[in-house]
């Protein structure tokens, strides 16, 4: 198709603007996608500020929580034109052993759209064929531009197989800790408690149907557990602060589980082996949304995972800056924000 079109390129730390692109032309495998809506993730904070050089590479349009249409796609997938979609960002080789053992997440010669190839912040992208995957019937766009960290919050919960009559406790209300909440909670888990330092997220959790509340604006975590007297058999670390991990691994019961879905960068965490060894700890990493897309999507359209309550703030593409902004300070009760880029619902 050719052409121009206007994405967020970040040249570099700091250096992020709004600029005429080449329209991508789409390889014979690939697909082209009007771009309708893409989210700010907390993950591009570190690209902007240039915490994740090996992710990484410059220049690149930002932006891998999304949906749109597609336009354009060869002969044995013409069927897609004109699909509202999404997509898995990874792009692997396929035949390594993470990939042939079904972990395609751990591929070393991995990609991923708008991290090392141009993401979804842009009027088009392209991405293969294969890993579309068309929205069901009657799925807002908008929220299933969120399939992503469902997707994240999926995978976290069956590595650490939550399952019925588990006791579980999501320490962050961010938006992958509010997604896993409800994640466990379609899992089976008979309680999902939910702890954060800011009442309006623990409100909103509560509203989403947490069982519980865990406010450590008051107390500690210990302090917290103690008062609500319970002791978790699996602990979701989703606040991505190393301190709350240090934590986990404290009060989880003897045998439990701990998920941990935050990112730390290159943040430390002071913790005493032993804790593990003695106590018959797991405690299990997650990375991506391996394997998750399909239920993801099938979770928000059914409404076991309500998406789009957390999208308190959409701007249009050019107001990005604005956009970004907001979603790091949180301003005005910001949970999820969005850039509406084309089409309508």
């Amino acid at each position: 198709m050719g052409g121009i079109m206007r994405g967020v390129l970040l040249r570099g730390p700091q250096r992020m603007s709004l600029e005429e692109l080449p329209r991508p032309v789409p390889r014979s495998d690939q697909v082209l996608v009007r771009v309708r809506y893409s989210a700010c993730c907390a993950t591009d904070f570190d690209l902007i500020d240039g915490t994740m050089p090996d992710q990484a590479k410059y220049p690149i349009i930002l932006g891998h929580e999304w949906s749109g249409q597609v336009v354009e796609a060869p002969p044995e997938h013409a069927a897609l034109v004109g699909k509202n979609i999404v997509a898995d960002n990874l792009v692997t080789c396929g035949i390594c052993p993470a990939c042939v053992g079904g972990r395609p997440n751990l591929c070393r010669r991995m990609d991923e759209l708008g991290f090392s190839l141009n993401g979804s912040h842009a009027e088009y992208l392209v991405t293969l064929a294969r890993s579309v995957r068309v929205l069901p019937s009657g799925l807002s766009p908008k929220a299933a531009a969120l399939a992503e960290p469902v997707g994240v919050a999926l995978y976290g919960t069956r590595r650490a197989r939550v399952g019925l009559g588990d006791r579980v406790v999501v320490l962050g209300a961010g938006p992958i800790g509010l997604f896993t909440m409800q994640v466990c909670r379609a899992a089976g888990a008979a309680e999902v408690w939910q702890a954060d330092l800011r009442p309006e997220r623990l409100e909103l959790a509560q509203r989403l149907g947490a069982t519980g509340l865990l406010d450590l604006s008051k107390g500690s975590l210990a302090e917290a557990l103690a008062e609500a007297k319970i002791e978790p058999d699996v602990i979701m670390e989703c606040s991505g602060n190393p301190k709350a991990f240090a934590q986990a691994i404290k009060m989880v019961r003897p045998g439990g589980r701990v998920g941990v879905l935050g990112y730390y960068g290159d943040e430390l965490a002071e913790i005493r082996p032993s804790d593990i060894m003695m106590r018959d700890l797991e405690v299990l990493g997650s990375v991506c949304p391996t394997g998750a897309w399909d239920a993801a999507l099938a979770l928000i359209a059914d409404g076991r995972v309500n998406a789009e309550v957390l999208i308190t703030h959409t701007f249009p593409l050019e107001r990005f800056a604005e956009a970004y902004e907001i979603a790091r300070h949180g301003t005005g009760g910001a949970v999820k924000v969005m850039l509406e880029i084309g089409g309508t619902d």
